[in-house]
C-alpha cells in the first residue's frame, strides 16, 4: 500500500512539472480577470477557439505546451481561453473576432493591445508576446491614435504611421490603406517599410481605389524598393478576391482593372483570369443562368479563338525542345519525369486554355443541367482533353457523357483517366477515379468526378 502511495505521490509530481512547462490558463468572470490584470500590471492573453478548429487543436497540442511558450507566457501574463461557440461568444464580438484561433492581450481596463490571427510556430508565437509587451509600455498605444483618428486627424504623416501602427499588430484596414495612398507622394515609393508592409497582404486591396491608381502608375519604382516584382500580382489578387465577395455593380470595375494590370505586364495567364472574372462571380454567388451565360461567351469568344495561334506557338516551341535529344546531343533517359515533361512542353500555351475549358465544362455540369448547355460543355471538355491530354479533362468529359446518356463512354473515359501517367505515385487520386468508374457500372452519378 505505501509503494502505491508513493508511485502515485511521484506521479503526481511528474505530471504537475509537465503540466507546468506550458502555458497555464486561468478560469473565472471575465471581470474578476481584467481585475486582477490590473492589480498585477499585466497583460490578459486570450485565445479565442473552437472545439471543430483544427489549427486551434495543433496549438493546443505543439505550441501551448512547450517549455520555452509557457516560461514566456506565464510570467507576463494571465492567460485565459475563450470557446467562441460556448460561453465566450461575447468575448469574441467585443474584440472583432472573425476566424480562428484568434490571440488578443487586452489590459486590466479591457482595451485591446495587441491581436493575431492564425496558427503559426512557437518561435513565432512567442514574438507575439514580446510585441504585446512593447506595445503595452507604448507612450502612444493604438488606442490613443483611434482617439485621434476618429477626432478628424488626417495629415499624411500621421495617416502612414497611423496604418504602420496598425500594420506591426496585424490589423488590416482597407479604408485606411485607401487614405494613405489618396495621399502619397511619388517619392514615397521609396519608403520600404510601408511597401513591404502594403505588399505582403492582399486583402486590403478594393476595385478603382487609390491603391489601385497608384500602384498601376508607380509599380517600377515600388518593386524596385520591394527587391521584386510582387506589387501588381498582390493588387491583382486582392481586386480579384474582393470583387468575387463584392457588388455586382463593382463587377465590370473590377474586370477593368484587372486587365489593366495584367496588359501592363503582359500577363497572358492574368489577361484569361481577368475575363474569367464574370463567370466565377456568378458560380461564386449561385446564379447559375449568368453564370452560363459568362461562361459561354467566355469560351466561345475568347478562349477557343486563341487556340489555334497558341498550338503554333506550342509546335515551335516543341520542335526547339525537342532539337537536342532528337540529334542526339542530349538524353532524355537521362531526364527525370521525360513523359510529363514532354506532355507539358507540347502543350505549355495552352495549358492555362485547357484548364480553363475544363472548369467552364465542370461548371456547366455542376450548376446548369440545361440539354443544350450540357452538349456544349462536353464539346468543350473533349477539346480541354485535346489541347492538354489530362486526367481531370477526362474525368469531367466522363460525366458529361454519362448525363446524355452514352453510359459505355463515360465508363470507358472514367477508366481512360484513370490510367493518365500524370496519376503515377498518386494511388489515392487513381483510386477516386477507379471508384467513379465503378459508379458508372452502377448507374450512379459521381458528386466528385476528378481528385
Amino acid at each position: 500500500m505505501k509503494k502505491i502511495t508513493l508511485m502515485l505521490a511521484v506521479l503526481c509530481t511528474v505530471l504537475r512539472v509537465y503540466a507546468q512547462e506550458g502555458i497555464q490558463f486561468t478560469t473565472g468572470s471575465w471581470n474578476h480577470i481584467l481585475q486582477q490584470a490590473k492589480a498585477e500590471n499585466k497583460l490578459v492573453f486570450i485565445d479565442v477557439y473552437t472545439t471543430w478548429c483544427k489549427p486551434c487543436k495543433m496549438m493546443d497540442e505543439e505550441v501551448f505546451t512547450r517549455k520555452d511558450v509557457g516560461e514566456a507566457f506565464n510570467a507576463a501574463f494571465i492567460n485565459v481561453k475563450m470557446d467562441a461557440e460556448r460561453g465566450g461568444g461575447r468575448i469574441a464580438r467585443l474584440y472583432d473576432v472573425k476566424g480562428y484561433p484568434t490571440y488578443l492581450f487586452v489590459n486590466g481596463d479591457g482595451q485591446l493591445v495587441y491581436k493575431v490571427v492564425g496558427s503559426t510556430n512557437a518561435e513565432r508565437f512567442i514574438s507575439y508576446a514580446q510585441a504585446a509587451l512593447i506595445e503595452k509600455e507604448d507612450p502612444k498605444p493604438l488606442i490613443q491614435w483611434k482617439a485621434e483618428y476618429a477626432a478628424g486627424k488626417r495629415g499624411k504623416t500621421f495617416l502612414v504611421a497611423y496604418f504602420k501602427k496598425k500594420m506591426t499588430q496585424n490589423i488590416r484596414d482597407a479604408q485606411l490603406l485607401e487614405e494613405v495612398f489618396e495621399v502619397l507622394s511619388p517619392e514615397d515609393a521609396t519608403d520600404t517599410t510601408l511597401m513591404k508592409m502594403v505588399y505582403t497582404d492582399d486583402r486590403m486591396f478594393q476595385p478603382g481605389g487609390h491603391a489601385f491608381r497608384y500602384t498601376i502608375k508607380h509599380y517600377q519604382a515600388i518593386n524596385n524598393t520591394l527587391g521584386d516584382a510582387r506589387s501588381l500580382q498582390v493588387l491583382f489578387a486582392g481586386i480579384y478576391a474582393s470583387s468575387i465577395k463584392g457588388e455586382e455593380t463593382g463587377l465590370r470595375l473590377a474586370q477593368s482593372n484587372l486587365l489593366s494590370i495584367a496588359m501592363t505586364i503582359d500577363d497572358k495567364h492574368g489577361i484569361l483570369m481577368a475575363k474569367s472574372l464574370p463567370m466565377i462571380y456568378y458560380r461564386y454567388n449561385g446564379d447559375s443562368v449568368r453564370m452560363w451565360k459568362a461562361t459561354h461567351d467566355l469560351i466561345e469568344d475568347f478562349v477557343i479563338p486563341a487556340l489555334p495561334a497558341l498550338a503554333q506557338q506550342d509546335s515551335a516551341n516543341f520542335q526547339a525542345f525537342m532539337a537536342p535529344y532528337l540529334n542526339g546531343t542530349q538524353d532524355s533517359s537521362k531526364v527525370p519525369g521525360w513523359k510529363i515533361n514532354c506532355r507539358l512542353k507540347q502543350a505549355e500555351q495552352r495549358i492555362t486554355y485547357a484548364y480553363q475549358l475544363r472548369d467552364a465544362a465542370e461548371a456547366v455540369y455542376k450548376n446548369y443541367r440545361k440539354p443544350a448547355a450540357m452538349k456544349k460543355a462536353m464539346e468543350w471538355a473533349r477539346l480541354a482533353d485535346a489541347s492538354f491530354p489530362h486526367f481531370s479533362a477526362k474525368a469531367v468529359y466522363a460525366g458529361l457523357l454519362f448525363s446524355n446518356g452514352e453510359k459505355a463512354a463515360a465508363i470507358n473515359m472514367m477508366q481512360q483517366a484513370s490510367e493518365d501517367f500524370f496519376l503515377d505515385g498518386h494511388p489515392d487520386k487513381k483510386n477516386i477515379l477507379l471508384a467513379n468508374a465503378e459508379k458508372l457500372k452502377a448507374a450512379q452519378l459521381p458528386e466528385q468526378l476528378w481528385p
